[in-house]
């Protein structure tokens, strides 16, 4: 039985006006042969697939026909015959990845000195050629700036920032650029009727964009679609989809179109039902994206929309009703989520949970509409009084009398509470006296992480964005900016003794339990900056009395929770939580 030959072999270029997509070289190297302008080394660069051995092979053929140095060589004497086949004893291939040691570099070296086998040119062609050592790199620096006559150096690589710059420098280097993806529908679709393989559009979309730009994947892949041919009937892209174990890009659109509309039950639904088909969960999430992007693109370019409308079977009238921002949502939300995927205990429910958290509109507010919710339910933008006196000269008058009003009966009220207190740490020059403000409060949390004497201890408080939000005899409360950081600060028991021995050091307190707080700072302000700090009134230093710093804890704990409806929206939009 004759071996079956693989269609990348088959059909690979044995000419230069045979490569797809690369114009440049083309042009280069056909200029060069044309005008005797060859020099002594090459150094081919770009991705995988993209014809730089096949090129090795075509120039090394172009310069030893027979028939003479010419750009369109016969294919058919001996040379050619030879070199196509990998035989011919003047055009010598080597692997450097297998022959990376400067051993096997002298072994070339020596090797270089000898004369051809009748061609005019010997020529090495050395694939991989990042993959030497520094050491064979060097070893043949000076053969490549000064060869024997007739000798061609052809250096390939994926991989050109690994290939020392006095390589480089002495040759002359041409890039490979990716294929472009009409290049590659074409390409397929010639093959594709050369060999009788009965695929339809979508199957050639579905190629050229697996293949991303590679030409020999591209090939491979029609290769392997060709096993799914029954005598003339047409192969279905369901079967081509589930060979590869990726999702149709119609039920695709389903899902994305029910995210984008926020229609719960139908997303959920059709997520489920992704999840249950056996699909990878990777590979799901790499083609939602591309998915999503192609949306986004046809959003901006109604020439690609149409495109798209036919590959999806489907009018995309769905698009006017979205906005650009929401594609980069969910691009963003997407890709953080694949970062988190492999950690995932479970990648289907990490699936399922990315769709439920994109169903909701709230998914869509923006820190600044989230800040403004925040204001109004705090009822800090809201004050009618203010509101209805205008703009004039009086009304900002009567603005000023009204904020001074408020402000003296606070400071009398205050001070009335204070006068009352009978508590001997009113006149106590004590340290925690010292950190009634946030201000000193900040201060305060400074000097407990300076006492830390363990240093992982130190970089996850800074790392988590930590800061002290109440210290009494009692409890240390502390605000966390990052919950990612939250579990290990709750579990860690010697983490918690270490921070409480460095608050007693620091504040002359003795307390025993630790509160940790997920809320981030911008909002721990924002709810709290309102709340005027008080003092006594025989306190010229600024301290405050033990009254005040009780006033000042309810006062918090008051504007953080003053109402279900901040701490709903709070957990609902930022997914914070209360930690006792």
């Amino acid at each position: 039985m004759k071996q079956y030959q693989p269609l990348y072999l088959k059909y690979r270029p044995q000419k230069l006006s045979e490569l797809i997509g690369q114009e440049v070289v083309t042009k280069t190297l056909s200029n060069a042969i044309t005008y005797n302008k060859i020099v002594h080394a090459y150094l081919f660069c770009g991705p995988r697939g993209t014809g730089k051995t096949s090129t090795a092979r075509i120039l090394a053929k172009s310069l030893n026909c027979e028939k003479g140095t010419t750009i369109d060589p016969c294919g058919k004497c001996v040379s050619c015959v030879s070199i196509t086949q990998g035989n011919s004893l003047d055009v010598i291939e080597i692997d450097a990845a297998s022959h990376r040691k400067v051993e096997d570099a002298e072994d070339l070296i020596n090797r270089v000195n000898l004369g051809t086998y009748g061609s005019r040119f010997k020529i090495y062609i050395i694939d991989e050629v990042h993959m030497l050592t520094d050491h064979a790199f060097n070893a043949l620096l000076k053969t490549l700036e000064e060869p024997p006559k007739n000798v061609i150096f052809i250096l390939a690589t994926t991989e050109e920032y690994k290939v020392i710059p006095t390589i480089i420098s002495r040759c002359q280097k041409l890039d490979f650029k990716p294929v472009f993806q009409n290049d590659l529908e074409k390409r397929i679709n010639y093959i594709a009727a050369q060999e009788k393989i009965n695929i339809d559009e979508t199957i050639i979309k579905f190629i050229s964009k697996r293949s991303r730009g590679c030409l020999r994947d591209a090939v491979s892949l029609l290769d392997q679609i060709s096993v799914l041919q029954e005598e003339n009937k047409v192969i279905e892209p369901k079967e081509v989809f589930e060979l590869f174990g990726t999702v149709d890009r119609t039920i695709l659109f389903k899902l994305v179109s029910a995210v984008l509309t926020f229609s719960r039950e139908e997303s959920i639904n059709l997520a489920e039902d992704l999840v249950k088909s056996g699909k990878d969960i990777a590979e799901l999430y790499k083609n939602l994206l591309e998915l999503i992007i192609d949306l986004a693109k046809a959003k901006i370019d109604s020439k690609y929309k149409k495109e798209l409308s036919q590959e999806l079977n489907n009018d995309l009238a769905v698009l006017n009703k979205i906005e650009h921002n929401h594609f980069l949502k969910i691009i963003d939300r997407l890709q953080d989520s694949q970062t988190k995927l492999r950690f995932a205990l479970s990648q289907e429910l990490q699936f399922m949970v990315e769709i439920m958290s994109m169903i909701d509109e709230d998914f869509l507010v923006s820190t600044t509409d989230l800040q403004k919710r925040i204001e109004k339910l705090e009822g800090r933008n809201s004050e009618p009084a203010v509101g209805r006196i205008g703009d004039t000269a009086k009304g900002q008058e009567n603005v000023t009398m009204v904020k001074r009003k408020s402000e003296e009966q606070n400071v009398i009220s205050a001070s009335q509470h204070i006068s009352e207190s009978t508590n001997a740490m009113e006149h106590a020059d004590t340290p925690a006296r010292r950190y009634a403000d946030t201000t000193d409060l900040d201060m305060l949390w400074k000097n407990i992480i300076g006492l830390i004497e363990s240093n992982p201890t130190k970089t996850l408080l800074m790392q988590s964005e930590s800061y002290l939000i109440s210290l009494s005899e009692d409890v240390v409360e502390i605000g966390v900016s990052k919950d990612m950081f939250l579990p290990r600060l709750e579990h860690d028991t010697k983490k918690k003794e270490m921070i409480l021995n460095s608050a007693k050091q620091a504040s002359g307190k003795e307390p025993k339990i630790i509160k940790y707080r997920f809320l981030p700072r911008k909002l721990e302000q924002n709810s709290f900056e309102s709340t005027p700090a008080v003092k006594t009134n025989d306190s010229e230093d600024g301290n405050f009395s033990s009254e005040a710093k009780i006033s000042y804890k309810s006062k918090i704990e008051e504007s953080s929770f003053q109402s279900d409806d901040l701490t709903g929206a709070i957990k609902n939009l930022l997914g914070a939580k209360e930690i006792d």
